[in-house]
């Protein structure tokens, strides 16, 4: 999409679904931020540079949906967590590192969704239980760790850990 072509949707009063775009500048994100409606969802693009993350992180709407991300690098998890939304979700990740955990710790939106993560360290849970937030969605995680668990068992608000087996 083009920088002016973001600028120019960020107007539309409604849900924003972009759902084909498979790359997204600094500029252009930008732009999109400005959009008030309730949602942004950004379904196709696969990675995000730490530059977009920090422009995207000051949308102004109450959810961000990528459903398409495949890795979640540090400095774009700290740019996102800048977020200050409802939800912010990001359910295609199936790995998270224990700094990009650590920076969505911080996120500042009310709800997190990482239902795509299969598997959670000891290092990435202890990150995500600082988040400050209502809910933390790790729904198809099937299996930790005492010591992720332990950690997990910090969080203070509604922990969501549906697949979670007793094996």
């Amino acid at each position: 999409i083009s920088d002016e072509a973001a600028a120019i949707l960020a107007d539309h009063d409604g849900d924003l679904l972009l759902n084909g775009l498979q790359s997204l500048s600094p500029t252009a994100a930008s732009g999109l931020s400005r959009h008030q409606g309730y949602m942004l969802g950004l379904a196709s693009l696969e990675s995000l540079t730490g530059d977009t993350a920090a422009a995207l992180g000051k949308y102004r709407g109450k959810m961000m949906a990528f459903r398409g991300l495949q890795t979640l690098f540090p400095e774009v998890a700290k740019g996102l967590s800048a977020f200050a939304g409802d939800i912010l979700e990001m359910d295609s990740l199936t790995t998270i590192s224990a700094e990009a955990a650590e920076a969505l710790g911080e996120s500042r939106s009310d709800c997190l969704s990482l239902d795509g993560l299969m598997d959670l360290s000891a290092e990435a849970a202890r990150g995500l239980a600082n988040f400050q937030g209502s809910y933390l969605y790790l729904n198809r995680v099937e299996s930790l760790s005492p010591e992720a668990l332990e950690a997990l068992g910090k969080f203070e608000g509604c922990l969501g850990l549906q697949s979670l087996s007793d094996e």
